[in-house]
């Protein structure tokens, strides 16, 4: 992925003092976070897996990934929540797999601290997911994003970069970028979930044979090409679910889907859930 395609918007950010009252439960949004901690501890639990926050260290948490979180007492930090609204249909996030956390010795607090005063606007007023995870509230901070000076907007954006930077600098490649003719055959189907892929163009664009590169993107990815590309529409379908009021037919439509019902049924497959069950138990 080129960096410059990089677009982050941001959505929140502050500094939170809580007690005892950061306690959620399988939490997955479209947005990453970022965690600064000043002081105390709290527990964050990823695929069954606990683990533990503790002052100067920063920790990020990628979109789509469901955790949990914990805390027992006094603990203050700084959060950011990032959308990246990708030029290209990929995202940074997509294509790396980020360390969880990382120490802190550049100075990254008084970044956070600097982002906080320059957007006072986007502090949460509560840190429960259920007031600021939701259609509107995404859609609305999106939108005001965008509506800000653009100064203001160059400056945030030069901080979040130079937070990732410090992420980036330990992230590797995810597989499936790894071989340059999947990753030609990746990006065509970042930039086309709407239209009519087929294993036919994909394999032309990777310059092999239909059958070498059925083998080839199962190696380099670990599923078939059909699954993946089933697994980045629904993902996209989740977003447009949580940003934007478009029926479930028009979302379908949007990324190729012709069959309304067979829409339905990959949706459920992939989530577990229906498209109306997923958008319903985000807005309540």
């Amino acid at each position: 992925m080129n960096i410059d395609n990089f677009h982050p918007l941001i959505l929140n950010v502050g500094k939170a003092v809580l007690h005892a009252d950061w306690n959620w439960q399988n939490v997955c949004s479209p947005f990453a976070r970022i965690y600064y901690i000043v002081k105390g501890e709290a527990d964050v639990e990823i695929d069954g897996i606990s683990h533990k926050l503790i002052p100067d260290r920063m920790y990020l948490i990628p979109p789509f990934t469901t955790h949990s979180t914990k805390c027992k007492g006094l603990f203050i930090h700084y959060y950011i929540h990032i959308y990246d609204d990708s030029i290209t249909g990929n995202t940074l996030f997509e294509e790396y797999d980020f360390p969880f956390d990382i120490k802190s010795n550049h100075g990254e607090e008084n970044l956070f601290e600097r982002l906080c005063n320059l957007n006072p606007s986007m502090i949460l007023r509560r840190s429960n997911p259920i007031e600021y995870d939701n259609n509107q509230t995404l859609a609305r901070s999106i939108i005001h994003n965008k509506q800000r000076s653009e100064w203001l907007k160059m400056e945030s954006r030069g901080i979040i970069f130079q937070i990732c930077s410090r992420f980036l600098v330990n992230a590797t490649t995810k597989a499936v970028i790894k071989n340059e003719r999947i990753l030609k055959a990746t990006k065509l189907i970042h930039t086309n979930l709407a239209g009519n892929i087929t294993i036919e163009k994909l394999a032309a664009e990777a310059g092999i044979s239909q059958e070498y590169f059925i083998r080839l993107f199962r190696l380099t990815t670990g599923t078939t090409p059909m699954l993946y590309i089933n697994q980045k529409r629904i993902e996209k379908a989740e977003l447009l679910l949580l940003t934007t009021e478009k029926s479930i037919r028009e979302i379908a439509l949007t990324l190729g889907y012709e069959d309304n019902s067979y829409f339905v049924r990959v949706f459920k497959r992939v989530t577990n859930t229906t498209p109306s069950e997923y958008r319903r138990q985000n807005k309540q």
